[in-house]
């Protein structure tokens, strides 16, 4: 910033004293003015060449921070959305054990596991049963899951 004033003040002392030099009986001081009033206003108009310069390294790293912006709320987004698919998932599994095959909810545990990728579809189905439960035929309850489903379904005792 010190150099751009320092420019500044330098042309301005050299447009003064060239203006000062010219004679006054000679018509070509008007023009003398206006040239050296351009190349004044030249200088002091080239830290905004300098910003025009910067505009697009500045516009393109603008616009990669918003792609990646926008990527990483839709990676959130996904992210909250497959949490509460699963929460869901789990309870409706837990209620579908309780009506359908009389398993005790307290201790039933489930684990749902979501495909990778954009859309959201169950890939694997683990009920963990515990106490009197474990005495419930797990093979009715995997496939009646998997069929319901259409994944891999486990039933693990504890």
């Amino acid at each position: 910033m010190g150099s751009y004033i320092l420019n500044v003040v330098c042309v301005a002392f050299c447009v003064g004293l060239l203006e000062e030099i010219l004679p006054a009986e000679y018509g070509a001081k008007a023009y003398v003015r206006l040239l050296t009033g351009l190349c004044l206003l030249l200088v002091m108009l080239s830290p905004v060449g300098k910003l025009l310069e910067a505009l697009p390294d500045a516009l393109d790293e603008y616009a990669a921070i918003e792609e990646e912006a926008d990527g990483s709320y839709e990676d959130i987004l996904r992210d909250s959305l497959g949490e509460v698919v699963q929460g869901e998932i789990a309870a409706a599994v837990k209620r579908d054990l309780a009506s359908r095959f009389g398993v005790k909810n307290e201790r039933t545990e489930v684990g749902v596991m979501l495909t990778e990728g954009k859309e959201l579809a169950v890939e694997r189905l683990v009920i963990t049963l515990y106490g009197v439960d474990i005495f419930k035929d797990p093979y009715a309850i995997e496939e009646y899951f998997a069929r319901l489903l259409s994944c891999e379904c486990v039933v693990i005792v504890g």
